[in-house]
């Protein structure tokens, strides 16, 4: 009853309050009406006392002092946040306020005169002193989303408690006595220790001080940094100027309020005025609070919020300026006193709540504390010097032009907030160009020129990469050398960049090569010496037609069209070859299509994308086609009433490997058709090609909106279903829609605005804690303009904030997802509607034979632990490739000792696992068997026969491994499987202890020697590249990839026996060894030794868990340590990537379980 109240009151039914927010939120509200309530009570017994004992004439002078003391207080604020947490800070403040009052009570009882003037000043210097703490620790509680939502019922307690407050002093003074409220008070602000106690469990540990990390091999963590604050926080200084100008035109029309009701009435009429006038003011004030203020702060953001008060008095004094009446006056006075404590004070608070935790203290003291009442001081001077000066009218002058620099002062706000906003989120590494002027040019040619076994092939080829790409750069001198001494892999680079180059001088060079015994080289050479040949020298190419190995037949096929001329026989047999029952004549003849680029050779080249085991083979041979050509074939298939699946499928991939502005129109057509997982691969091409200016900006909000409704409609449909056996395929299917869609909606955010924090935004929303996400959704609110804003809003409070969609799906809705949906989801949606004849939508179609079929095996998958958390858009994907096969009682499935080359799951029956004779393990319907042999293509650890007839669904290597190269998040979930294994072999103690090596102990930190200049350095991006490239993992990498991976690492040193990762500990980094090597351990036990261009460290990162294993470098280590962010953002951006770790942790875990076999574990 109470939480719908207050969401209905202070939150319009935007969000749902629940559970412990609810907590704070009632909390906070009550313990901001408690200080209230006793700040105007401490503040009213020290003006009443003070005004009956000294006279009137001594205000202006007090005001000095007040204003003295509150920047005294602000300035000590700013020293002691620094020192000490939020909590601590406003317990400490409450305490000191406690105390002052009992001993200013206690004084007054000597009857000193002294005591009056101290407690009107301490008392509103405390007040002021208790407000900033509670502002502060609200910060700590409460996230900037939630802030800027719940805020208003905050201040709205605040409104509240200063209303009560002033009943309670009326009605208890006359009752107890002046002077005996000065013990309410202190009772009053002392309870507010209980609210700190019970609201610091919500407090946020990763705001609380903390001494750097400074164990061995880790970088110390920055120290909290010092200076300016307007340096260092840029919307300070917006901020300082806007509460500045404010407090001076405040104190002036104040000033001016007061005398125009002295001068326009009577003391009797005055007294029943003010008294008539605060108590109207307080009442608007605490309805607009509860009713317009949270809404102007949800519905139109910060900027127009924090106008209100400042255009109200900016207009009500230049009113004043031309019409000085009574009641002109009152608004003026009415616009400070209706929103300075409602609306105003709740969007100035909103903009502390980004600032760092460390910083957060100091600014607020700089700002609320010295430069508001510095301010209000220096008002108070002008008010002292010019009051019998200068008519009541011409303050206008000075209170109109700062109220309008206030209003100037407001507009860069928003701005400078939102870019605070997503200071505080996680970032993501952006893959940047190679910036080739920045290597060393000498360097490079010496690893290149290197022959010595210290320096591999393939450090020296891609040296030599690097060279050719620097400009200004001539390898003329050094290409002779190279085409005689160096490594094949070098020397058929060599020869390449001999052929673009097409320099004739070369040829003799080159003509020693035609004959050399490796094909590859040979191959290489024959396409050189044809680009220098002449017509008599044709004959050497057509001899080679005839040659018994086919990459030396396809070099000359290759140097025939390309430089001599079309030739319709060879363009025949080429096209022949294409489809060869070969798959390797099939390789060789689509990367020489590829280099040919020929038009004609387009359609055969489309048609080997269904074949699974040549699908890079022909995207690279397509990407050697000029981009028109390939868009003119595209078109032409996308405008057909059916579209070629295969040909939609890899759209985006064609076009994203060249793209440049002439495909943007054709993407943004294709996008309106396809269905949501293509549409979100020619999202990621479209994000690639965003310019300055967004082309066809109307199209794109039309894109925008049909995604936004579909993710609305998936949301809408999955709240309509309850969990049960028959709707789980249908719900995942939607949960994984709606993600898609989700992303898909991001990218072309990210084409109306900026790209990178639009990518900050949703990776914060996807991964970050519950501050970032927060702090994710708030700055996505400011951003979004208010069109868009209605539209995106709601559906991503549904998705990220948990918040419940109110319209029930009907008919329309399911239409519209299965119209627009993935082939997976109208399956399931199909399957639903058939299931249920009430339901709301019913199907035209019926299921087919092989989606029933599919079905059938994506409910298997999904109770098996490997696959059981993965999307079943992705399991579909699986089962289309399965093949189903019926075993007889007794046979053999698999045998121990051969190559694994296919996966089973077991559709029917049961089968046992056998090694040696002995069986291991008993597996039931819906295992999954045989799957460790695709992981690392090594022979099979176990036989596996059949216990009763069975039905087996296979899936081959071939398969298997174009499923794992097309689906990263397959991939990801297949690493994270392996992962688990391992630390759960770890766990139980599988494997073998390893025969380690004596370590040396962990020198002291005093005793390590200092490391001299040359290996303090840190590396040039050039020694980076070249170290990253000794990585394994990394060698499929372009250079910008590269670049800006070497950017992102560290390179880190360990004396040997120094501990690198330990056990448990938050697995942020994964580490890769370009020299020396290291023991994996366990509780003791060694587990594993690695050596150079292993990594590890990785498991904790694929399942963002705890370490499983401490690491010690067994002798002198150098590693690259890589970020979980930078992990995410390049290493896993290429599939070759994950799948060498696939490969790695299966071996690992391989090796494992074959220990473990002889201690009775299960094996697979």
């Amino acid at each position: 009853m109470i939480k719908d109240v207050v969401s209905r009151l202070f939150t319009h039914g935007q969000t749902k309050i629940e559970g412990p927010l609810f907590r704070q939120v009632l909390l906070l509200t009550l313990f901001y009406t408690l200080i209230m309530m006793a700040t105007v009570i401490g503040t009213t017994t020290a003006d009443t006392l003070f005004l009956s004992h000294y006279d009137t004439k001594q205000l202006s002078y007090m005001y000095l002092y007040i204003t003295i003391a509150v920047v005294i207080a602000g300035i000590l604020f700013q020293k002691l946040s620094e020192r000490m947490p939020a909590h601590r800070l406003l317990n400490q403040s409450i305490l000191y306020v406690g105390l002052f009052s009992v001993l200013t009570g206690l004084a007054l009882k000597t009857g000193a005169a002294w005591i009056y003037p101290v407690m009107f000043v301490g008392y509103e210097a405390n007040s002021v002193l208790v407000t900033m703490a509670f502002f502060t620790f609200m910060a700590s509680v409460l996230d900037a989303r939630q802030a800027k939502l719940h805020i208003g019922t905050v201040a709205a307690g605040g409104v509240g408690g200063a209303i009560v407050g002033g009943f309670v002093t009326s009605t208890m003074a006359p009752l107890i006595g002046t002077e005996q409220l000065v013990y309410v008070f202190a009772a009053l602000v002392l309870s507010g220790l209980w609210f700190v106690r019970r609201l610091s469990a919500a407090y946020d540990t990763h705001e609380k001080l903390t001494p750097p990390d400074s164990s061995p091999g880790n970088e110390q963590a920055p120290d909290h940094p010092q200076g300016n604050l307007f340096k260092q926080i840029p919307i300070l200084k917006y901020i300082a100027v806007i509460i500045g100008t404010i407090s001076v035109a405040i104190t002036l029309s104040d000033y001016q309020f007061k005398m125009t009701l002295a001068q326009s009435l009577t003391e009797e009429e005055l007294a029943r005025f003010l008294g008539q006038f605060y108590s109207v003011a307080g009442i608007i004030s605490f309805i607009f609070q509860i009713f317009i203020s949270t809404r102007l702060l949800t519905r139109y953001g910060i900027v127009p919020s924090f106008l209100v008060m400042p255009l109200c008095m900016l207009t009500s004094s230049v009113a004043f300026w031309f019409a000085p009446v009574l009641a002109v006056a009152v608004v003026m006075k009415g616009s400070y006193r209706a929103f300075a404590e409602t609306i105003h004070q709740s969007v100035s608070e909103l903009m502390y709540f980004p600032i760092p935790a460390h910083l957060r203290g100091r600014a607020k003291g700089l700002v609320n504390g010295v430069i508001d009442y510095g301010m209000s001081g220096v008002a108070a001077i002008l008010l002292i010097v010019l009051a019998d000066r200068i008519s009541l009218t011409s303050f206008s002058f000075i209170t109109v032009p700062m109220l309008a620099v206030a209003v100037i002062a407001i507009f860069p706000v928003k701005k400078e907030y939102v870019h605070m906003l997503l200071a505080t989120l996680r970032t993501r590494q952006e893959a940047a160009e190679l910036d080739l002027s920045v290597l060393q040019a000498p360097y490079l040619i010496k690893v290149m020129e290197d022959r010595s076994k210290e320096t591999s092939d393939m450090e020296r080829l891609q040296a030599f990469r690097l060279l050719a790409r620097l400009p200004g750069i001539s390898l003329t001198r050094h290409l002779e050398a190279l085409l005689r001494e160096a490594p094949p892999v070098l020397q058929i680079e060599v020869l390449q960049y001999i052929e673009q180059e097409r320099v004739p001088s070369w040829k003799p060079y080159v003509f020693p090569l035609l004959h050399a015994e490796n094909r590859q080289l040979r191959a290489q050479a024959i396409q050189t010496f044809a680009a220098y040949a002449d017509q008599s020298e044709k004959r050497v190419l057509l001899d080679c037609l005839h040659d018994p190995a086919m990459e030396i037949q396809f070099a000359a096929i290759y140097g025939l069209l390309k430089y001599f001329g079309p030739d319709e026989q060879l363009y025949a047999s080429l096209q022949s070859l294409l489809h060869d029952v070969s798959p390797s004549v099939r390789r060789l003849a689509l990367a020489t299509a590829g280099k040919l680029a020929d038009e004609r050779l387009l359609p055969d080249l489309f048609q080997q994308l269904a074949n699974s085991g040549l699908k890079k083979e022909a995207l690279a041979a397509l990407s050697g086609f000029p981009v028109e050509t390939l868009l003119m074939q595209l078109q032409a298939e996308w405008d057909r009433p059916e579209a070629d699946e295969t040909i939609s499928h890899f759209t985006a991939r064609i076009v994203g490997q060249q793209a440049d502005a002439k495909t943007y129109p054709f993407l943004l057509q294709a996008y309106e058709k396809a269905p949501t997982s293509i549409r979100s691969e020619i999202a990621d091409v479209l994000v690639k090609l965003k310019t300055e200016e967004p082309q066809d900006s109307q199209r794109l909000a039309g894109l925008l909106e049909l995604e936004v409704r579909h993710a609305h409609n998936g949301l809408r449909a999955l709240q309509e279903l309850s969990p049960h056996p028959d709707t789980a395929l249908v719900m995942d299917a939607l949960q994984y829609e709606i993600e898609v869609s989700m992303k898909n909606m991001f990218a072309l955010l990210a084409l109306h605005y900026e790209r990178r924090s639009m990518e900050m935004i949703r990776f914060n929303l996807e991964s970050g804690d519950e501050r970032q996400k927060a702090n994710a959704l708030e700055a996505l609110d400011q951003w979004l303009s208010n069109q868009l804003r209605a539209l995106i809003l709601p559906v991503v409070l549904a998705k990220y904030d948990k918040q419940s969609m109110l319209k029930k799906a009907d008919a329309h809705v399911w239409q519209s997802l299965f119209a627009k949906g993935d082939a997976w989801l109208q399956t399931c949606l199909t399957y639903l509607s058939h299931a249920d004849r009430s339901f709301v939508w019913q199907s035209e179609r019926d299921l087919t034979e092989e989606e029933h079929k599919r079905l059938t095996i994506v409910g298997f998958l999904k109770r098996t632990g490997s696959f059981s958390d993965l999307p079943g858009g992705i399991l579909a994907k699986l089962a289309a490739r399965m093949s189903h096969r019926d075993v007889e009682n007794g046979t053999a499935i698999i045998r121990q000792g051969e190559m694994g080359q296919a996966m089973y799951l077991l559709l029917r029956g049961e089968v046992d696992v056998v090694k040696d004779h002995r069986v291991l393990q008993h597996l039931q319907e819906g295992e999954l068997f045989g799957e460790m042999s695709l992981f690392d293509r090594e022979e099979r650890s176990a036989s596996v026969i059949a216990a009763s007839p069975v039905t087996i669904g296979m899936i081959d290597e071939e398969e298997f491994a174009d499923l794992l190269h097309g689906n990263m998040e397959f991939a990801l979930r297949v690493a994270s499987v392996l992962s688990r294994r391992i630390r759960a072999m770890n766990e139980t103690g599988g494997g073998r202890n390893l025969q380690s090596r004596d370590v040396p102990e962990l020198p002291d930190q005093a005793s390590r020697t200092i490391p001299d200049e040359a290996e303090r350095a840190a590396p040039s991006l050039t020694e980076k590249l070249m170290v990253l490239f000794k990585v394994d993992m990394f060698a499929s990498l372009s250079h910008s990839q590269l670049a800006a991976l070497a950017e992102g690492t560290a390179e880190v040193r360990y004396r040997a026996g120094e501990t690198i990762v330990h056990y448990g500990e938050t697995g942020d980094a994964m580490y890769g060894i370009i020299a020396g090597s290291v023991r994996v351990e366990r509780e003791g036990r060694a587990i594993a030794e690695l050596h150079q261009g292993d990594v590890f460290g990785e498991m904790a990162l694929l399942e963002r868990s705890p370490r499983s294993a401490t690491v010690t470098a067994l002798e002198d280590a150098r590693l690259v340590k890589i970020s979980d962010e930078l992990f995410y953002d390049f290493c896993l951006e290429d599939e070759t990537v994950i799948t060498t770790i696939i490969a790695a942790l299966a071996a690992r875990l391989r090796r494992m379980t074959a220990e473990a076999a002889s201690e009775g574990a299960d094996v697979r």
